[in-house]
């Protein structure tokens, strides 16, 4: 990317100092996209040379609208300027959209479309001219007084459709009043590697950058001092001085395993008296795993969409996640035109990577086709359900017909004879798929409530033949896995009970999971809009998402799949976007890095039941016999810490915590148990 412009400050109005500085996300490696969601079918990709960034498009499959983010700008901003050319057979629209403080939504557009040119072009956007679009605020007085910082993206929206192009661009500058809250640098720290996953024997790295974003070409106010990594329990575990990238070894990390965080700290300068001032600058996850784990079918994660990166895939077998969930690309990606299916780009590609990592595929029968009308025609669909098993998914392991009903379609849409056509429609597509693949495993109900999954087994959904698809959410403030009333509260006693009246034995959690949202800085959640989830922190993540694998294993569930694998968005106080066990850019949670020390420890050990008199409220102990024949036990206790005596066939041998880190038992008989599950295992 060149530099910005030549001038770095003007006078503007009375005697106001306007201050040029270049636009942090405009240089990012990992620029963030956006391919207007709601409108599917767009395409967006970002080429870089050394001079210019090529912000290409592709609608010839449909959308409306693709996006670049710029970053984050702060009160006092006044204009984004940019030279750009446009390569493609028709204008555009080149628009500023913002998103501010409030959760609106603002435009700011140019007088006239970006033109096709071969030369550059100067294009301005006035901030001060942002219009609303949509938002939050209910009345005009809110939705009229922008608040900052507002979070910015280049949108380019072509006036005609199916069109392929890009605008190509270079020295993008903001003009701004603000000295003091406007920062004049930027900073970013980030994986060396993707997934920044490690075992034992190599080295960690990290990336680091702290730029000056001035166009005079004077240093920045930052300069970057230090690195501070702590464990997941947020321990301090080295404090290293840096001026860039850094790399860290076993030593340094004293040999510890499991999650890491590295947080950068810099000194900024004064605004008064010279003084310096330390300032958080950023931070990053890496883990550090004892070796890596066997994908097993018992321990399984969900995912969203198709065709993307598959290093995705390759960090979820790396933690023994053996079995994935998606949905099948929706019907209406299958069928344009009535009685033509065609294979969405990615299907097959997807699922062969898979199984090549020795992974299961749990499919999703989902959606509406338009062909069709507003309302779902049960013969068109099973129609392509039909073609689905017979060609392209008929290596699936596992297909589940639809995803909580109650929430999605039948319940908005047919309450009155809700149970009646969702019993129904189920039936008719398990006839469809057995008709194909009289073998093959189904999954029904797929529930996130007990009391409607029991009335569907009471009626008689599914037989002998078919499993149980359960979601057994947490949805009020205890968020421990025991106090779940939907199957965990009582052992599974209720759901088996009713599975028995039609011979169904077997059951999978095809979803379940914690979100690590945070509230935001006026103490505010947004857990109402989407079923009261409990936010957790990290620690607590990765506490109670082992307990719930183990507490399903041991009651015979086939398989749990947590929700989802990685973060689905970047709001922090926002329940749908922090389900992940990794961030968006894919590095590690706590909770990944306990999955995988789970997987390799007790992957493909035999479940033993559960040691002793049970107390759910106060402590667990489960047993297993690992694949070389020893014993060994997981413990934990419920909520408050817990003196626990270690069993008689395991003592001195070895306690694991939950990111396995090793220590000897020697003579000891009784365990202090806590909320994070420990493991106890038989010396060879």
């Amino acid at each position: 990317m060149v530099a910005g412009t030549l001038c770095a400050f003007a006078a503007f109005g009375d005697a106001e100092l306007v201050q040029e500085l270049k636009i942090a996300g405009f240089e990012e490696a990992n620029m963030s996209l956006g391919k207007g969601e709601e409108f599917p079918g767009a395409q967006a990709w970002l080429v870089r040379t050394n001079e210019t960034t090529r912000f290409c498009f592709d609608f010839t499959k449909g959308g409306n609208y693709v996006t670049m983010r710029l970053g984050q700008l702060q009160e006092g901003a006044r204009s984004v300027s940019c030279q750009c050319q446009l390569m493609c057979p028709s204008k555009a629209n080149f628009w500023i959209r913002a998103h501010d403080a409030k959760g609106d939504t603002y435009i700011a557009s140019l007088p006239k479309p970006l033109q096709p040119s071969n030369g550059w072009q100067t294009v301005t956007h006035n901030l001060k001219r942002l219009g609303w679009a949509r938002g939050r605020s209910t009345n005009r007085v809110d939705r009229a007084t922008v608040r900052y910082p507002i979070h910015a993206e280049i949108l380019v929206e072509p006036h005609q459709r199916r069109l392929k192009g890009f605008v190509e661009m270079k020295d993008l500058v903001l003009a701004t009043t603000n000295r003091v809250s406007q920062r004049d640098w930027s900073f970013g720290c980030g994986p060396a590697r993707f997934g920044q996953v490690y075992l034992p024997d190599e080295v960690i790295a990290v990336k680091v950058g702290l730029r000056s974003l001035r166009t005079d070409g004077a240093e920045p106010a930052m300069r970057l001092e230090k690195a501070v990594v702590t464990d997941w329990q947020d321990r301090e575990v080295l404090v290293k001085k840096c001026s860039g990238d850094i790399t860290l070894t076993a030593d340094e990390l004293k040999g510890q395993f499991g999650a890491f965080r590295v947080t950068f700290w810099g000194r900024e300068k004064g605004s008064g008296n010279g003084e310096e001032e330390e300032k958080k600058l950023g931070e990053t996850w890496f883990a550090r795993l004892t070796g890596k784990s066997k994908p097993v079918a018992w321990a399984g994660t969900g995912l969203h969409g198709w065709g993307l990166d598959t290093r995705r895939y390759e960090l979820i077998a790396k933690a023994g996640l053996g079995t994935v969930r998606n949905d099948i690309p929706g019907w209406d990606n299958w069928e344009k035109e009535k009685g033509v299916y065609r294979c969405p780009r990615g299907f097959r590609e997807t699922i062969d990577k898979m199984h090549s990592l020795g992974i299961e595929m749990n499919l999703i029968f989902n959606g509406i086709n338009p062909l069709y009308g507003k309302m779902l025609d049960f013969d068109a669909f099973c129609n392509w359900v039909r073609y689905v098993v017979t060609h392209e998914g008929k290596d699936v392991e596992y297909y589940e017909i639809w995803n909580e009903p109650n929430n999605f379609y039948f319940g908005p849409k047919l309450r009155k004879t809700f149970f009646k056509s969702f019993t129904d429609f189920t039936k008719q597509v398990v006839k469809t798929i057995r008709e194909v693949k009289p073998e093959a495993n189904i999954e029904v109900v797929v529930e996130d409530g007990q009391w409607h999954t029991t009335v569907f087994l009471r009626k008689g959904i599914a037989t002998s033949k078919e499993i149980l698809s359960i979601h057994p959410y947490i949805h009020d403030k205890n968020p421990r896995p025991e106090h779940c009333h939907f199957y965990f509260r009582d052992d599974g006693k209720t759901i088996q009970a009713s599975m028995a009246s039609n011979g169904m034995t077997r059951v999978r959690m095809t979803e379940i999971g914690w979100t690590t949202y945070a509230a935001d800085e006026h103490g505010k959640t947004e857990h109402w809009y989407v079923g009261a989830y409990p936010g957790v922190h990290f620690d607590q993540q990765a506490y109670y998402m082992i307990r719930a694998y183990l507490l399903a294993r041991t009651y015979g569930v086939e398989s749990m799949m947590q929700y989802d694998f990685q973060n689905d968005g970047p709001r922090r106080n926002y329940t749908e976007h922090n389900f992940g066990v990794v961030f968006g850019d894919c590095t590690p949670k706590p909770s990944y890095a306990a999955i995988a020390f789970m997987t390799r420890l007790l992957g493909e050990a035999e479940p033993l039941g559960f040691v002793g008199e049970r107390q759910a409220k106060v402590s667990t102990v489960c047993a297993f016999r690992l694949k070389d024949g020893r014993k060994a036990y997981a413990m934990w206790a419920y909520q408050d810490p817990v003196e626990a005596e270690i069993p008689s066939d395991v003592r001195g041998g070895f306690v694991f915590d939950l990111m396995g880190n090793r220590e000897k038992l020697g003579n000891r008989t009784k365990l202090t148990l806590t909320e994070s599950p420990v493991y106890v295992v038989e010396r060879k």
